[in-house]
C-alpha cells in the first residue's frame, strides 16, 4: 500500500527529555500512526550511517492508515452553564453522535457553547474514516440533529 506521507523529526523539551522524536504521518487520514523516541548518543549514530538503531516505537492508530478522515462540526440543544459544564455537555454529546462517527468533546474554543432563537446550543467536531474512494456528500459541514439541513460551518 502507497499513502501520502509526512514525517516529523523534533526534540521534545522539558525535564527527562532525553531523546528524538520522529513521526510518521498519514497525511489523508490525518493522524500519526508511528512514533520513534531515540536517545541523542542513537541518533548521532543513524544520522551519520549506523543501521538499525534502537528506539521505542509506538505505534497508533493502524485501522486508519490508508483511509482519508472526514469531519463535520455537531451541535445540539444544550442548556448547561458555559465554560463550567463540560462534563454535562459530554453525556449530552453521546446522544447527537451519528453511528460510526467519534466525536472529540473537547468544548475548549469560545464557539463550544452558544445561543440559537433564546435556547442554548453546543458545538463540537465529530470524525470518521472512510476508504479513499468513498465520497461523503455533506462531509466537512456542521449538523443540526433537529433539522435535516446542513449549515454554514462558519457561523
Amino acid at each position: 500500500m502507497k499513502i501520502n506521507g509526512k514525517i516529523t523529526i523534533s526534540r521534545p523539551s522539558g525535564s527527562g527529555c532525553d531523546y528524538i522524536a520522529i513521526g510518521i504521518y498519514d497525511d489523508d487520514a490525518n493522524i500519526r500512526f508511528c512514533e520513534a523516541r531515540i536517545k541523542y548518543a542513537y541518533f548521532a549514530q543513524l544520522v551519520t550511517g549506523l543501521a538499525h538503531v534502537d528506539c521505542d516505537l509506538e505505534v497508533i492508530g493502524l485501522q486508519n492508515v490508508g483511509k482519508k478522515r472526514e469531519w463535520k462540526k455537531l451541535e445540539f440543544p444544550f442548556d448547561g452553564a458555559p465554560f463550567y459544564a463540560k462534563d454535562e455537555a459530554r453525556k449530552e454529546m453521546v446522544k447527537h453522535v451519528p453511528e460510526g462517527w467519534t466525536a472529540s468533546g473537547h468544548f475548549g474554543s469560545q464557539n463550544s457553547f452558544f445561543q440559537r432563537e433564546g435556547i442554548g446550543w453546543a458545538r463540537t467536531t465529530i470524525e470518521r474514516w472512510v476508504d479513499k474512494d468513498s465520497s461523503s456528500a455533506g462531509r466537512n459541514q456542521a449538523v443540526d440533529p433537529e433539522r435535516e439541513e446542513v449549515d454554514n460551518p462558519e457561523h
